[in-house]
């Protein structure tokens, strides 16, 4: 892989991947989707980029209006999951930003490394529950319909530092730091969770191997879910109110188990560790 375009570059999953591939030396073209106003901390993760020769920046609008002269040859990463966990998936429906993104696909799908599409393990339940799943499972139609090397990967609850506030882990931990914040909904699954840095790494060999398919990234450990809100002290009142979550497997599906699995409390610990920085700058 050579260069990588992103979607959502500044998202959780978006933005370790983009650190991810800068580290390996990989061009990246990062993609606002929304206006850079609605982003989390876009100057804080700027910094964390550092100033990279590597690394491009565009709104989609910029990105829209230069299509024709994109060079082909290109890793093209939606994280659909950050706009399922972000509440932001209704972007996906608008003309003007499902419009060139067919345009681009449509124009480049035989000369593209991979499409790849990151998912949450929602999409593989029996029925698709909430306006979001199905918002979600629209654009993926269309955006498939189109060809070329499809990579689908399937993912549960992630955390680790940049996590959103969302999520319970991070919800707790800006509680416990007096941040506590309103929460917004219930979207997360307990039936596993895997620690960024981990799952990006095996993301990571599933996108290099450049093999269309659909696959699915476990921890592999049991209840891993459950260890991580018991190292948190989660009350069971609030982990009560979310959804185990049971999927459907099929023939097609592939599953992965993380390469390497970071303990619970060293990961959460850098969870908590970034998240106390992060407020603690902003107050200062």
């Amino acid at each position: 892989m050579d260069k990588a375009i992103i979607f959502g570059v500044f998202d959780f999953v978006g933005f370790h991947a983009c650190k991810t591939f800068l580290e390996k030396g990989i061009e990246v073209k990062g993609i606002h989707v929304e206006n850079i106003e609605k982003i989390a901390f876009p100057e804080e993760k700027r910094l964390e980029i550092g100033r990279n020769a590597n690394f491009e920046e565009q709104s989609f609008l910029e990105w829209a209006q230069a299509i024709e002269q994109e060079k082909p040859n290109n890793m093209i990463i939606f994280s659909l999951y950050d706009f399922f966990m972000d509440y932001t998936e209704a972007v996906l429906k608008k003309a003007a930003i499902i419009r060139p993104i067919l345009q681009y696909l449509e124009r480049n799908k035989s000369r593209s490394e991979a499409i790849v599409f990151i998912l949450p393990i929602q999409m593989l339940t029996r029925s698709l529950n909430s306006q979001a799943l199905i918002d979600i499972k629209e654009f993926l139609d269309q955006t498939i319909n189109v060809g070329g090397n499809i990579q689908l990967i399937y993912v549960p609850a992630i955390y680790g530092p940049w996590q959103p506030k969302t999520f319970l882990f991070q919800q707790t931990i800006l509680s416990k730091i007096s941040r506590g914040e309103e929460i917004k909904g219930i979207r997360e699954v307990t039936i596993d969770a895997l620690f960024i840095e981990d799952a990006i790494e095996t993301m990571n060999e599933i996108m290099e191997s450049k093999k269309p398919g659909k696959y699915l990234i476990e921890s592999g450990k049991k209840n891993q879910w459950d260890a991580c809100a018991a190292f948190l002290n989660i009350d069971e009142k609030l982990i009560s109110l979310h959804e185990h979550g049971s999927i459907t497997v099929d023939n097609e599906l592939l599953k992965v188990p993380l390469r390497k699995v970071t303990s619970v409390s060293d990961s959460l610990s850098k969870q908590i560790e970034h998240t106390q920085r992060l407020y603690d700058n902003i107050i200062n």
